[in-house]
């Protein structure tokens, strides 16, 4: 009642019930009691309120204030606890006040709540609360102290003892277990110095957190004055410092999402670490690629002191000995408490391929993406694998600050086949890969070091077999039978045999035993090319690299015709310079008798490797350290971003694949926001997003929504709140879907936003909580008249439309008829209210109205006496109306036949309906088909018996066929049809009974002929007008 405005005789009724109650609680504190165990606070609060008033009981004080403060009233939660502990002091209550306080910046009142709470003796959470709030004021001796205090350090004691360090000694062994004896060790004499700094080696080489390394180390500091890195220190080690110790439910942890949170708390809280670099390759399997070549420049580039080199490694025994023990190299597992830290406040991040699905860059941070190779086989969209899997690659090319690529072919590519053309160009730069360097322009001590790692002789050729990786990238498929035939008969010709396997396949191979030598992970490919005499591999990118040394390449393509019809290729590897086999015996002879066509060599180097000459990796330090990309607002085409669904077989699905065929032939950019999960394991949602054009491009939803436990409890409250209450809450649940709007499609501005779909709360709230210039939402219906009889829950989703600056509704009358019922009624101003019609396809309609009829379907549509019916199995569409009417009509005319095209959740009730009433022979329900046109043309006419629609495509599709059409007399046919192009009857069973009867004795009005392309042209002008907007001419840098 309370939601819906009748707060009074919600009141009167709550009053009934504390009088009927024998509960002693609501005796006592009223149906407040009853609504805070049902977790409605804003309600508890009001009723705890309204008794407070007049009775005095301190704990009924509390009460209201302890719901006023889960209400995020910080105002009336301080009144009302400043009312309990005044009537009786209580140190959990000050405690609460103080907490209050703290949310509220009323810092130096929460400062003297919590001093008052630890003079009445409750020191849980109360010192470290204390210290948090000292902080924020920037008191850092104060804060450090009740930090301390808070994870029971004795500073009294200590404080009396005098720092005996004299000389920070140098760390020679970075192993953790004797970081750990040292820095106890140091501890233990009193040498703070010493302590803090062998502590700092440890905590950042730790794969866990552990808090006592903290807590020791903030000792040290605090003790030798350095009060505020001893408080950053302590924080770090509590990432939910923000309410650390207070017993809210809302503050209650996720287990299954633990990782998720600590990255997104840290996110927030920590402050950048300057000079940081996180590297990571090929997902942590190793040191290599690009971003090993720019480690090894930076590491030993004297501009670069003091810069911390961060590297992902899920194998220890992967690390290099050289760098194993430096001071300002960290080697970290991947997903552990150290890489959520570091990639939540590094300043710099590279990676030659992805970061995980949950990684959002932040504003003040760069991240350069330099990806692992020029394409030969297809990448992105033109993959044939599974729906979008390349996702989460898109989504960090769009999260990078710096893309680079190695030429022109690779830059194509990662443009166009990411679905991200329009929003990278900026950011992207052709510079060679760092790689290359290491293979074209080696050192001859990294030389020397390859030959000994690998265990190479003297004068005997080396031959290195790398393949690429089959399957998908949740089933990577390897043929270990044929691996080891092939290794071993390539050794038997008396090569020197190196083989690497592709990163794909390290679980795969992992224990591989063949008599060849394996690639060890502490040496990169490109090293081991600039040792190699022959390359073999198949389709792998490896080999372009390679050109440039003019050696023999040898492509082993024994599977070319079936990787081709899975993968595909962007290139001809016929083509390539190199010998192509396609089985072991050509390989074997390849490699016995080989001539290079020095040509075919010149033409792939100028046009895949113009930058192959050694400098790559400082051009790329340039470009990465020293130049901060930026585009200009007025160069860019408008971008438009949209979310169509989850693609069902329903009209809206119809309605936007003709939207964005028309946007692509009038050149409008055009981005698709879709959720992976939803379709991909769906084949006819899978067979109606492939009918969207190209030009349309997809950006999938994959992974989750980072959240606090906080956010999360908040997000989940307000998808039951008609209205969010107030500005506290509504700040926390919007910054909540701005991150993950930003984890989606990143800092990219969108000119318009636009929710086609119309009926999905979360994009709806996703997209009204963007930075996009524009707004828009789609109402396909009688958005009034669907919550009012069908779904009570759109009030919900109602609310987002507040935040939206265009509501389209799909035809002119459904648009008067929308703002009439839901301006007053929502609180939505009427000047947002707009109409674009559905736009359709004349020219597909006909074409596929041509194909042959079904053929189960043929006997149904013989003799020209069938009614379709075509649409979703719903209430709204009220097709046992539709049966009712049939069933009386069939009496007069036996010879009649209805056909009912569609499925959904009615199909049961309906298939029961045809049972009992025994007319199966009559109605017959055909289910969804991928093509009704045919079928429509077919029949005598079409029926449509909804109770209410909003601009209905089957009506639009029917006229551009020239069908006959019956159907209820309703607003939104009444909006298509008009009285002139079909006939409107009454909505009942006498109606569709009339119409019908009215068709079968050729007794209908004649209709007036509807103008398919006419209509088209005006449905598409009234959508680029809506979109039509001045962009404002700034330049934007790339945060």
């Amino acid at each position: 009642m309370r939601e819906s405005g009748r707060s009074d005789a919600a009141s009167a009724s709550y009053l009934e019930i504390e009088t009927a109650s024998n509960l002693s609680a609501v005796q006592r504190f009223g149906i407040g009691h009853l609504l805070q165990k049902e977790g409605r606070w804003a309600d508890a609060a009001v009723e705890y309120e309204r008794r407070a008033r007049s009775v005095n009981d301190a704990e009924l004080f509390y009460r209201t204030a302890q719901a006023f403060d889960y209400a995020y009233e910080w105002q009336q939660s301080e009144n009302w606890y400043n009312k309990a502990v005044t009537e009786k002091p209580s140190s959990h209550w000050y405690k609460r006040l103080g907490f209050v306080l703290e949310r509220a910046r009323k810092l130096d009142e929460a400062e003297r709540a919590y001093k008052r709470s630890l003079q009445l003796g409750d020191t849980v959470g109360v010192n470290f609360r204390l210290g948090y709030v000292k902080s924020l004021q920037s008191k850092w001796q104060e804060s450090a102290f009740f930090l301390l205090k808070s994870f029971g350090v004795n500073l009294a004691y200590l404080s009396s003892v005098e720092d005996t360090t004299h000389v920070i000694p140098v760390i020679e062994n970075m192993d953790t277990a004797y970081l750990q004896r040292a820095a106890d060790g140091a501890f233990g004499r009193c040498e703070w110095s010493q302590t803090a700094y062998i502590f700092k080696l440890l905590i950042d080489r730790s794969d866990s957190l552990n808090t006592g390394y903290h807590v020791k180390r903030s000792t040290a500091l605090y003790l030798n004055s350095e009060f505020q890195e001893a408080v950053r220190c302590l924080l770090e080690a509590r990432v939910d410092a923000n309410h650390f110790g207070m017993d809210h439910a809302i503050f209650k942890r996720a287990h299954n999402r633990k990782n998720l949170e600590d990255y997104t708390y840290m996110r927030s809280a920590l402050a950048l670490q300057d000079r940081t670099i996180v590297y990571e390759a090929f997902g942590g399997q190793s040191m290599a690629c690009s971003p090993l070549a720019l480690f090894r420049s930076l590491l030993s580039d004297p501009n670069y002191v003091g810069w911390l080199h961060v590297w992902v490694l899920e194998d220890a025994m992967a690390v290099p000995d050289d760098y194993k023990n430096l001071h300002n190299v960290i080697f970290i597992r991947k997903n552990s408490f150290n890489y959520l830290r570091f990639l939540a406040s590094a300043s710099h991040l590279i990676n030659n391929s992805t970061f995980p699905a949950w990684f959002v860059r932040r504003e003040d941070q760069r991240y350069l993406n330099t990806w692992h190779g020029t394409p030969l086989k297809t990448l992105g969209i033109k993959m044939r694998g599974r729906f979008l899997e390349h996702a989460n690659g898109a989504r960090n090319f769009l999260q990078a600050t710096h893309l680079i690529v190695p030429n022109e072919h690779t830059a194509k590519t990662t443009i166009e086949d990411f679905g991200i053309e329009g929003l990278i160009e900026h950011k992207l730069k052709i510079t060679g890969y760092p790689r290359s360097d290491l293979t074209v322009s080696p050192n001859s001590e990294s030389l020397t070091r390859a030959r000994e790692i690998l265990g190479l002789q003297n004068g005997i050729p080396v031959v290195f077999y790398a393949p690429t990786w089959r399957g998908t990238h949740k089933g990577v498929n390897v043929n270990i039978a044929r691996l080891r035939r092939d290794l071993d008969a390539m050794k038997a010709k008396g090569f020197q045999i190196v083989y690497r396997g592709h990163s794909m396949e390290q679980r795969e191979l992992h224990g591989l035993n063949v008599d060849v030598i394996i690639a060890p992970p502490e040496l990169d490919t490109s090293e081991i090319l600039a040792l190699t005499d022959i390359l073999v591999t198949d389709y792998s990118s490896v080999f372009f690299e390679f050109i440039p040394l003019k050696k023999p390449i040898i492509f082993y393509a024994f599977d070319l015709e079936e990787y081709s019809a899975e993968r595909g290729f962007y290139l001809n590897i016929n083509d390539m310079p190199g010998k192509v086999v396609e089985s072991l015996d050509q390989l074997l002879d390849a490699l016995e008798d080989f001539t290079i066509d020095e040509t075919r060599y010149a033409e792939a180097a100028a046009r895949f490797c113009p930058y192959d000459d050694g400098n790559a990796t400082s051009r790329v330090r340039d470009f990465f350290f020293h130049e901060l990309p930026s585009e200009s607002e007025c160069s860019r085409k408008k971008r438009t971003l949209f979310y169509a669904g989850p693609f069902m077989a329903n009209g809206i699905t119809a309605s936007f694949i003709n939207l964005a065929t028309a946007l692509s032939e009038k050149g409008v950019t055009g981005y698709l926001g879709v959720d992976v999960a939803a379709i991909e394991k769906d084949e006819g949602r899978l067979a109606a997003v492939r009918a969207v054009p190209n030009e349309m491009q997809l950006i999938g939803r994959v992974g989750l929504m980072p959240m606090t436990p906080e956010q999360r409890w908040l997000v989940s409250a307000a998808l039951g709140m008609k209205n969010i209450p107030n500005q506290n809450i509504r700040e926390i649940v919007s910054n909540a879907y701005l991150l993950e709007f930003r984890r989606v499609f990143s800092f990219v501005r969108f000119d318009n936003a636009v929710q086609f779909e119309g009926y999905s709360y979360f994009w709806s709230i996703l997209f009204s909580s963007s930075a996009s210039t524009q707004k828009i939402a789609f109402l396909h219906n009688d958005m009034y008249q669907e919550w009012y009889t069908k779904n009570p829950a759109l009030e919900y989703l109602f609310r987002t439309y507040r935040e939206f600056d265009r509501l389209v509704s799909v035809s002119k009358d459904l648009d008067e008829h929308n703002r009439g019922n839901m301006s007053d009624n929502f609180l939505l101003p009427g000047d947002k209210f707009t109409s674009a019609m559905n736009v359709i396809s004349p020219q597909a309609i006909e074409k596929n109205s041509l194909e042959p009829v079904d053929e189960d379907l043929l006997p149904w549509l013989a003799g020209s006496r069938t009614f379709v019916a075509v649409g979703r199995l719903s209430s709204e569409k009220d097709h046992i109306k539709l049966l009712n009417a049939f069933c009386e009509l069939i009496q007069d005319y036996p010879d009649a036949k209805l056909l009912i095209i569609g499925d959904g959740p009615l199909r049961q009730m309906l298939e029961n309906f045809i049972k009992v009433s025994g007319l199966a022979s009559s109605i017959h329900l055909a289910g969804h088909r991928s093509n009704a046109f045919p079928a429509m043309r077919a029949a005598m006419a079409l029926v449509l018996p909804s109770n209410h629609e909003g601009q209905p495509m089957v009506l639009l599709e029917a006229l551009s066929l020239g069908i006959k059409i019956i159907a209820t007399d309703i607003p939104g046919n009444r909006g298509v049809l008009r009285d002139r192009f079909g006939f409107l009857v009454h909505n009942s069973i006498e109606g569709l009974r009339e119409g019908m009867k009215l068709c079968l004795d050729d007794a209908l009005p004649e209709a007036a002929v509807f103008d398919a392309d006419s209509y088209r042209q005006e449905a598409i002008q009234e959508f680029l007008k809506i979109l039509s907007q001045p962009i404002d001419c700034t330049v934007t840098s790339q945060h």
